[in-house]
């Protein structure tokens, strides 16, 4: 009696291969968009205070910090009372882009470098950056969207490079059963 056939090994290997995808997609989800967001939070600190420093630059009128880090916190307390939930559902596609980059990139070719998943974190965050500069000039203003939409890709960057550090972490006996 023989075992199974080559089918059946095939098969097994494609449900391991779809396994790995799915939970390096799940990774990206659920971890990638908390990290963008802590990350774009710091962005609107800065942003704002820089922003504010560059008005009062412009306009000729002296900086006032403390009045920056006022409209700063306040920004912040809207963004997580009402922005939450927005900001981490606008997070999810760029997430789930780069997560199935990184983990259909594992399956095909074997791991992925730091290099190509900060490639790939460049990519989905210049590629949300168009979404960011579109619908946030109109809110924001050009200096202040200017500067909140270079954190969107450092965030972007940031995500992808921790949760392709944290994929790498994962012991790939757990997906291997």
């Amino acid at each position: 009696m023989t075992g199974p056939g080559p089918a059946a090994g095939d098969a097994t290997s494609a449900r391991r291969e779809a396994l790995q995808v799915a939970v390096g997609v799940a990774l990206f989800v659920l971890v990638g968009p908390i990290v963008i967001g802590l990350v774009l939070f710091l962005g609107i600190l800065l942003s704002t205070v820089i922003a504010d420093a560059v008005d009062a630059l412009h306009l000729g009128r002296r900086i006032d910090p403390e009045t920056s880090m006022v409209v700063a916190t306040g920004l912040m307390l809207v963004v997580l009372r009402f922005g939450w939930l927005l900001v981490y559902g606008a997070l999810l596609v760029p997430s789930s882009l780069a997560g199935a980059a990184l983990a259909i990139r594992q399956v095909v070719f074997g791991p992925a470098s730091w290099r190509f998943a900060a490639a790939t974190g460049l990519a989905v965050g210049l590629i949300a950056d168009l979404g960011v500069i579109g619908y946030g000039h109109a809110l924001l203003g050009t200096v202040r969207i200017a500067v909140l939409a270079g954190w969107v890709v450092i965030g972007s960057l940031v995500a992808t490079l921790a949760c392709w550090r944290l994929a790498a972490m994962t012991p790939r006996a757990a997906l291997a059963r």
